[in-house]
């Protein structure tokens, strides 16, 4: 943990300033889950599961039979057909095991490609959140998020909770703060409004941080540190969402992701917010290798809001 360090918290007493936010993105009465009864989309189930019992929400299941997995094979056409049948079975099985007299559950069969169809999906139920789980490979020069997590994360208009596979299940992390990372590009006051909101429900402290480069200790300049904090205290005044003892700091860090993770690690974090561009991967290569090894390495949920990238007048006028 050497190598992340932080200030002393700055707390804000004053007046919120209220914000224009969409108000579907500030509830939980309907969540998706995809699954594809794997060990990776478990935790995702779990953590879906046990949102919607405290906020006595829909749950929907989402799984896709894809027609690839089979395509070379003989008589892959009835192998298709017999593979559809004990995934519509299990997928059954799971909805009328999860379901309770305050969740009401949701079987949704579904095939073809799985992003593509997820997505559709997703849309047409217009939830108030989306889960998904995601594998920790390792590529030629980074963590893979997976290209379907990576597109649901990216696309989705709601907020996404992504169940990395190095997530504590949901009993060891469930009292710890609520950690809002943030560049301070637009997105910035949705993301900690989302972060207030979650703070709230849940009853546990907010944290806001803004990852600054080790450089600024080394030379004792703690300038920027001061003016990064100052416009962390305004970004959660401006998100117009009162949040569960809140407090604003500049961490240091070699590298944004990690510092990130080890920072929630540290303080023991039940969740991370982000905001993410909606962009392809190849137009935005650094931003997505930074939030994929987020979402892969946290040991919580990490949670994403999707959003075009431009710098927020807020930081402009807090330096200015």
């Amino acid at each position: 943990m050497g190598s992340v360090s932080k200030l002393p918290a700055v707390r804000s007493s004053e007046p919120s300033v209220a914000v224009d936010l969409a108000a579907p993105a500030l509830q939980l009465k309907r969540v998706t889950v995809c699954t594809d009864f794997s060990e990776v989309s478990a935790p995702a189930v779990d953590e879906a599961y046990r949102l919607c019992l405290r906020h006595h929400a829909a749950l929907s299941i989402l799984f896709v039979l894809e027609h690839d997995d089979l395509s070379e094979w003989p008589d892959a056409e009835k192998e298709l057909a017999l593979l559809g049948l004990q995934r519509r079975h299990e997928l059954d099985l799971m909805a009328a095991r999860l379901a309770t007299p305050s969740v009401v559950v949701r079987p949704i069969f579904l095939d073809g490609n799985a992003s593509t169809v997820l997505l559709q999906a997703i849309q047409g139920e217009s939830p108030d959140l989306v889960v998904v789980g995601t594998h920790g490979r390792r590529g030629i020069d980074r963590l893979l998020l997976g290209s379907t997590a990576e597109a649901i994360v990216r696309s989705a208009e709601c907020p996404v909770m992504t169940v990395g596979p190095g997530a504590l299940r949901a009993h060891d992390h469930a009292a710890g703060p609520i950690v809002c990372a943030t560049d301070f590009h637009d997105g910035a006051e949705e993301s900690v409004a989302y972060a207030a909101f979650l703070s709230e429900q849940h009853q546990v402290p907010l944290h806001c941080i803004h990852v600054l480069p080790m450089s600024s200790i080394a030379t004792k300049n703690h300038i920027v540190a001061t003016i990064m904090e100052t416009a962390l205290v305004d970004l959660q005044m401006s998100s117009g969402k009162n949040a569960f003892q809140p407090s604003s700091r500049a961490v240091f860090g070699r590298e944004v992701s990690r510092a990130v993770v080890e920072y929630a690690r540290e303080v023991h974090a039940s969740a991370i917010v982000l905001s993410v561009t909606r962009r392809t991967s190849l137009s935005s290569h650094l931003p997505l290798r930074r939030t994929s090894r987020m979402l892969i390495l946290a040991n919580c949920p990490v949670f994403t809001l999707s959003h075009e990238k431009h710098v927020s007048p807020l930081l402009r006028s807090t330096v200015m």
